[in-house]
């Protein structure tokens, strides 16, 4: 059947009338397209239906692994709003970083380390200090005042073109792109899904998620001495 014949003049009506007036249902509309498919291609040589039902059931398994992973890629976005949340709270360029150095009451930036799963989550803050409790009260007070006052837009905007940057170098490196499947892999993600799912994020979701996470109730402070 092809576009320019008469069958094809009386087929297209037909398909759109039953489409659209008769089969009210989305279910029964799909299943009548794939039907309506199944015709168009096989009336021109019925022997490409076999390749037609396989990538018809190539995309509907697809589909539903797709579905499946939906909870994962909610996994990805919890890291990048972590990754958000770290750098606004004690990132190099934020404000109590700033104030902590002026002290002379933290040494570095902070390492920021994290690990996300579906069953167990933690935030790792590591640094030298010679008054490791006074920074630990600092950075709860910190928190507290993220909470209150909610995190500025604009240095959530900065901030997170800051980690989407950081991102896209990830994969510039081999080391980091290995590093980064892996762990990954494991965690039942895809790594390439960080970059579209960053940009789901806006600062209202941030705001949520920086009063259930940042609980002073879920914090500890632990000092390592010379």
């Amino acid at each position: 059947m092809l576009f320019n014949s008469f069958e094809f003049l009386i087929f297209l009506p037909v398909v759109f009338l039953l489409y659209w007036f008769v089969f009210k249902s989305l279910k029964w509309q799909n299943l009548f397209v794939v039907a309506a498919s199944y015709l168009f291609y096989g009336w021109w040589d019925a022997r490409f239906l076999i390749l037609i039902a396989f990538t018809t059931f190539c995309s509907f398994g697809s589909g539903i692994l797709l579905e499946k992973k939906e909870g994962d890629r909610n996994l990805q976005k919890w890291i990048s709003v972590a990754n958000i949340l770290l750098n606004l709270l004690i990132g190099a360029s934020s404000e109590l970083y700033k104030k902590l150095y002026d002290m002379g009451n933290c040494y570095s930036v902070p390492s920021i380390e994290y690990e996300f799963d579906k069953n167990y989550a933690h935030i790792l803050i590591i640094g030298q200090s010679n008054e490791p409790e006074k920074l630990y009260e600092m950075f709860k007070e910190e928190v507290k005042k993220f909470i209150l006052n909610g995190v500025n837009e604009q240095d959530f905007e900065r901030t997170k073109k800051m980690i989407y940057g950081e991102y896209v170098k990830e994969y510039d490196d081999v080391v980091n792109i290995s590093r980064m499947f892996l762990s990954d892999y494991f965690k039942g993600i895809n790594s390439f899904d960080y970059l579209e799912e960053i940009n789901t994020i806006n600062v209202e979701y941030l705001n949520q998620v920086l009063k259930d996470v940042f609980n002073e109730k879920n914090m500890i402070l632990s000092v390592v001495k010379n």
